[in-house]
């Protein structure tokens, strides 16, 4: 990837609408490998395409949970995940 004013770099970018605020901090709820939702805090970076940057906080292969996070009530929940394909307007170099 390459922003305006940055030379190339790896990122981890994630839809906006998945990042939460606990009071000064950032973060997500991912699914674990037993299919439950995990709290994970992370470190955002600048918006890219409508995608948020992740600098720190999460994996490669991490399942970010963007819609429903209404019914996450508390870590360890368990949920019923569906993959979707991320979407972008734009593609990114």
């Amino acid at each position: 990837m390459r922003l305006p004013g940055s030379a190339e770099f790896k990122a981890t970018l994630i839809d906006d609408k998945a990042v939460l605020t606990d009071q000064d901090r950032k973060y997500v709820y991912i699914v674990d490998k037993d299919g439950k939702a995990q709290r994970r805090d992370i470190t955002p970076g600048r918006l890219a395409d409508g995608l948020r940057i992740v600098q720190k906080g999460l994996n490669p292969g991490d399942s970010v949970i963007v819609d429903g996070l209404q019914k996450v009530f508390m870590p360890g929940m368990p949920v019923n995940a569906k993959t979707v394909a991320m979407t972008s307007s734009a593609t990114l170099n």
